[in-house]
Order: structure tokens, then C-alpha cells, then sequence
């Protein structure tokens, strides 16, 4: 079962303040001169706080049902913007980050120190692996949030164990639904390099060195298959 948003509400709001902040850098780029705290500020202001630090202290502080409202606020917001931008630029490739630099607390097939590798799923093998899973959910408000991580240009990876005849999700239902209803055909998933041979014959894309370029995995301590 995907645990880590009920252990751990820190990630959740750090990746959303990092969201904030690539907006305030798309909008420092219509005057380069200018010091980014000025689009900080105006960001911050435009939701009703005095400036950038008191919006960063509070969304850190705030209740989680607060939290979940601020957030598809400022993403409904932001959906316009993300538009234009993506109509601007070239693609941007996705930057992807791990679950966690060390995964041998997460699932008893992994040890302290596993080094860690990146498959390269078929969004539709991963999707019917994912949804005949006896834990599955589908959680609305998470994956709308995924999503706009995903149009902003972020990623984190979906983490998982092979498991004989089925996949053990440790985190990853969210950003799964997420790639999927913003019509990616490939999704990056995390597992140790012993184990990832196992999972790229189970769900491995056909074109792992092509799809590969729509990525960025300049952040994250492991090998791509």
C-alpha cells in the first residue's frame, strides 16, 4: 500500500513550495534584471500574505485539510500559466527525483544500501499491474496534485518490489494516475538494481533508450533501464 502521505506530510509541501517557486522564476524571465524574492513576493501577496517567507512558514505549519485547499487553489491558478509555458518552450524534460536515497527500510527485499534503478514502464503494463494490486486506490485530490507537478516539469518516481507473480507498491499510485490522465506513454519506476531486471520483463517499455530522453534523471543516484 502507498504509505508515505500518511507518515509524511514534509515532502508533500517542500515539492509544492519548489512548484511556487519555478513559477516565480517563469515570471522573473520577462525582466531578467529584477531579483527573483520581487516575484516571491508578488506570488505570495497574490494569496493574501505580506510576503514570500510568511506564505513559506505557513504552508509548512498548516492543517492538511488546509493544506489540500490552498493547494488546488494555487493550482487551478497556476494551470494557465503552466499552458503558456509549455507552449513557449520546447518540451521541457521531466526531472525526476527518488522516493528516498536509501530504500532498505521501505520493503523486506531491499537492504540498507541497495543501490537503486529506474524501469522505464509501459504506462499500460504499469497501469494493469497497479490496478489488479488488492491495495489499490485512487485518491482524487493527490493525483490532481501530482498532475500539477507533472505539467510544472517535476516528477517523483513511483517506488516498487517485485514480488514473485504481483509488484509490492511502496509509494506510487498517485503519480502513476497522474502520468497517465496527462497522456504519458512511458512512466519512470524505482526498485533496487537487483531487482530490476524482474520488473523491467514485467513492465518495461519496448524502447527504453528513445523514451529516455524525456527525462531528467540528473538527481537521482541510479542506473536507467
Amino acid at each position: 500500500m502507498s504509505t508515505r502521505y500518511s507518515r509524511l506530510i514534509a515532502p508533500d509541501r517542500e515539492k509544492f513550495l519548489d512548484l511556487l517557486r519555478r513559477e516565480a522564476q517563469n515570471r522573473k524571465k520577462a525582466n531578467p534584471g529584477q531579483i527573483l524574492s520581487v516575484y516571491q513576493n508578488e506570488l505570495a501577496k497574490s494569496y493574501s500574505y505580506s510576503n514570500w517567507s510568511m506564505m513559506h512558514r505557513h504552508v509548512s505549519r498548516m492543517k492538511q485539510s488546509q493544506f489540500d485547499d490552498f493547494c488546488s487553489k494555487v493550482l487551478a491558478n497556476l494551470r494557465t500559466n503552466v499552458a503558456n509555458i509549455s507552449l513557449r518552450e520546447q518540451r521541457p524534460k521531466v526531472k525526476c527525483a527518488l522516493f528516498s536515497p536509501n530504500i532498505g527500510y521501505v520493503a523486506r527485499e531491499f537492504k540498507d544500501g541497495d543501490p537503486q534503478a529506474i524501469v522505464l514502464a509501459d504506462a499500460t503494463k504499469i497501469k494493469a499491474e497497479m490496478e489488479s494490486n488488492d491495495v489499490y486506490y485512487y485518491n482524487a485530490g493527490k493525483v490532481h496534485m501530482h498532475k500539477g507537478y507533472l505539467k510544472s516539469g517535476l516528477f517523483e518516481i513511483p517506488l516498487v518490489a517485485p514480488r514473485s507473480e504481483y509488484l509490492h507498491w511502496i509509494e506510487g499510485f498517485h503519480q502513476v494516475n497522474a502520468a497517465i490522465e496527462l497522456g504519458m506513454k512511458v512512466i519512470p519506476v524505482g526498485t533496487s538494481l537487483a531487482l530490476a531486471q524482474e520488473l523491467k520483463s514485467l513492465v518495461g517499455t519496448a524502447n527504453p533508450t528513445g523514451s529516455r530522453e524525456q527525462f531528467d534523471f540528473s538527481g537521482c543516484e541510479a542506473t536507467v533501464m
